[in-house]
């Protein structure tokens, strides 16, 4: 299973090129936005123009095709489920029948999305499409099914037929991924207006003036904006976008949470803490995250009452998670040792000593009578001696949680 480090960002991100890097981004809150993860990554390009099928265009520079698909491959785009792509001589994807797209790109104002931009301006198929052209390709690999789109030998209009560049489309049915493999795009560098090219997802939400898009400037350590749309590819940093670079964008599904107490009354101001972002609840108890296909471990905590772990899944659908936390105040009756778990000396003074009888992982955790949290460790094995220096003399409540089951016992610092 792939790790995923979660990052939250307001307005865009920018990270240094490595291989296979994760970046989550969220927009202003009354931005409408595409929720995919973006990533940087490398792969060898394979090229199609000797297995796949031609896509012959009315015009070998503004030209659009209808490739209708219907009854071999579907793709959903944000929630929407398409069989029809338009191809666009200007390096566009779009998706069902709609408006041409043409040169003139503008990714987040664009009308004639929903789109998909490997490099979207004003380009051209050299020599009547005679030293090259679109093609399409579909692949089978396990339960998924590939699109490939490749705009092969294709330059910019007012630059010499001699420089060339290639990309790709692909598109995933069964993951919904989408991904841009560019190669032999060392090229740029001689194109007249060489720095002009939109990079990214484009959609047209119902009933907005204004769209939503991810756009992607290569070459400014990343940049992934929600905010503006951008048509610079940078020819500084080319190594952003040359042969074998790989930009994936993965859909993300909206996880609700309610955070409630054993009677169902809501929870405000509780802490859900999944890798290295945490959310707060509302006054009804609710937060939300956008997270990829994946499995996950949510630790929630709020003073007064004891955490709770949850283990869950995103399946390729929005989900829902109630969680009931327990308050300090109903465990009235704990007694020092619980199950094969053993706690000395009681009272303790400068040390506790903690023998789960197994070797088990097991998290610590431990708070005073009014709830609140004092120590937390996770990851623990065998015998452990806890330091209690810096607790002033009182009664404390001690969890453990080893796998689901949680365990409580109470001791003294004297």
């Amino acid at each position: 299973m792939k790790k995923i480090s979660i990052l939250v960002f307001t307005f865009l991100l920018s990270v240094v090129m490595l291989n296979a890097q994760n970046v989550q981004v969220r927009p202003k809150a009354s931005q409408t936005t595409l929720h995919y993860q973006f990533e940087l990554d490398s792969a060898n390009y394979q090229a199609i123009d000797s297995t796949g099928t031609p896509i012959i265009l009315d015009n070998c520079e503004i030209g659009n095709y209808n490739l209708d698909l219907t009854d071999s491959f579907r793709f959903t785009f944000n929630k929407r489920t398409y069989s029809v792509f338009r191809i666009s001589a200007s390096g566009a994807l779009g998706f069902g029948s709609g408006e041409q797209i043409d040169d003139y790109n503008a990714i987040g104002t664009d009308t004639r999305g929903p789109l998909v931009a490997p490099f979207w301006d004003h380009m051209q198929f050299p020599n009547s499409c005679a030293s090259g052209k679109p093609y399409y390709q579909i692949e089978i690999n396990g339960n998924d099914t590939i699109l490939i789109v490749e705009w092969h030998n294709i330059t910019r209009y007012f630059t010499s037929s001699e420089y060339v560049v290639t990309f790709q489309v692909r598109l995933h049915s069964e993951t919904g991924i989408i991904e841009f493999y560019y190669l032999d795009m060392d090229d740029i560098v001689n194109f007249t207006d060489y720095t002009s090219a939109s990079i990214g997802l484009n959609d047209v939400e119902e009933g907005q003036i204004y769209s939503s898009f991810i756009s992607i400037v290569p070459g400014k350590s990343i940049l992934v904006d929600y905010v503006e749309a951008h048509d610079d590819v940078n020819k500084d940093s080319l190594a952003y976008i040359k042969s074998h670079t790989v930009y994936r964008f993965i859909y993300q599904y909206k996880v609700n949470f309610t955070v409630t107490d054993t009677n169902g009354n809501a929870l405000a101001n509780a802490n859900i803490k999944i890798g290295d972002q945490t959310l707060t609840t509302d006054a009804n108890g609710r937060d939300s995250i956008y997270l990829i296909s994946e499995n996950y471990t949510a630790i929630i905590s709020k003073d007064g009452y004891y955490n709770d772990t949850l283990n869950f899944n995103v399946n390729y659908s929005d989900t829902a998670f109630t969680i009931k936390l327990t308050p300090v105040s109903n465990l009235t009756s704990i007694t020092n040792n619980t199950k094969e778990f053993s706690l000395y000396p009681n009272p303790a003074h400068g040390h506790l000593v903690i023998d789960p009888g197994n070797t088990n992982p097991y998290d610590i955790t431990i708070s005073n009578l009014n709830g609140k949290i004092l120590y937390h460790k996770a990851g623990h094995r065998g015998k452990q001696i806890i330091n209690l220096s810096d607790l002033p003399q009182g009664i404390y409540i001690i969890q453990l949680q080893q796998g689901d089951e949680f365990i409580y016992s109470k001791f003294v610092k004297d």
